[in-house]
């Protein structure tokens, strides 16, 4: 617990980083944020910002674990809205609303592969480890919540999982692979929710 605050300083500090770095994510990116950028927004010493976080990468990460726990709610919602079509197309259509979800959101507007592997790199591995066991039980429950529905058949969870986290890696080349990218991510969609479904 950071000295020299109190419980209610502590919280409203914290309130004002998470804020400075989802603008900051959204702005700049990781790599153009330094750690006084984030202490001048929260009015706050340098000193001070390590008394709540290791490091710039730290507070990134609980920004975007924030976002992603939001996103897992209104994936949820989407799921249990789309209860029309054929197995395929309610597979199908879930996978485009969460990716455009992801895709459009101001945040990620400058966040690329490189950001990414910062974090990968200057982050503890077991966090990283975590969050990724955390995506895999996130996919098992879509799985579950489709076959209780009786919209796909049994299936891998571990494996469904790895072919969402192949779509989120080249969703972030996409500045990469050019003007033929949302073609391309289209037909990826397809052939994943083709599997998925078995139709």
């Amino acid at each position: 617990m950071p000295r020299g605050f109190s419980q209610q300083e502590q919280d409203i500090i914290r309130r004002k980083l998470l804020e400075a770095g989802k603008h900051s994510l959204s702005t700049y990116g990781i790599r153009k944020t330094n750690v006084e950028d984030l202490t001048t927004a929260a009015g706050i010493s340098k000193g001070a910002f390590y008394k709540f976080y290791d490091s710039k990468e730290h507070l990134f990460f609980e920004v975007l674990e924030n976002f992603e726990a939001e996103y897992r709610l209104e994936t949820i919602q989407r799921l249990q809205s789309i209860q029309t079509g054929t197995p395929y197309q309610q597979v199908r259509a879930l996978l485009h609303e969460a990716f455009h979800a992801y895709r459009s959101h101001p945040m990620f507007g400058n966040f690329n592969p490189q950001d990414y592997e910062i974090l990968l790199r200057k982050l503890p591995p077991e966090l990283v480890q975590g969050h990724l066991k955390s995506d895999d039980g996130f996919v098992g429950e879509l799985m579950q919540y489709w076959q209780a529905s009786g919209v796909v058949q049994d299936h891998d969870p571990v494996l469904i999982s790895a072919l969402m986290k192949a779509l989120f890696y080249v969703s972030l080349h996409a500045e990469e692979i050019g003007t033929a990218f949302q073609d391309a991510f289209n037909i990826l969609l397809d052939l994943v929710a083709g599997y998925v479904a078995k139709e």
